[in-house]
């Protein structure tokens, strides 16, 4: 992280998407969006990410992070003329 500072200018924009909370559990899930614009010049990069995090409510009240993924915000990989998706028709008139 050291070394990502001091090449780059670090911008983070979060988009929390939801939140439910179940007792002394709590989900929340959304996009991370970092933008890194190097410090000598040249086109900043930018990443969407998807995240996921559990909470637990901890002995003393406070909340805590107990689970934490992310992965690309990516276009699917494969389009559905690759792919079939079987069409039942049994399910659909009966």
């Amino acid at each position: 992280m050291t070394k990502l500072f001091e090449e780059f200018r670090c911008e983070m924009r979060i988009s929390v998407i939801n939140i439910e909370v179940y007792g002394d559990a709590a989900v929340e899930y959304g996009w991370h969006i970092l933008t890194l614009t190097p410090k000598s010049g040249g086109q900043a990069i930018q990443t969407r990410q998807r995240y996921f995090e559990r909470w637990g409510r901890q002995a003393d009240g406070s909340w805590k992070i107990t689970f934490y993924i992310d992965n690309p915000d990516l276009a699917p990989a494969m389009q559905d003329e690759e792919f079939e998706v079987p069409y039942l028709e049994s399910a659909v008139s009966g």
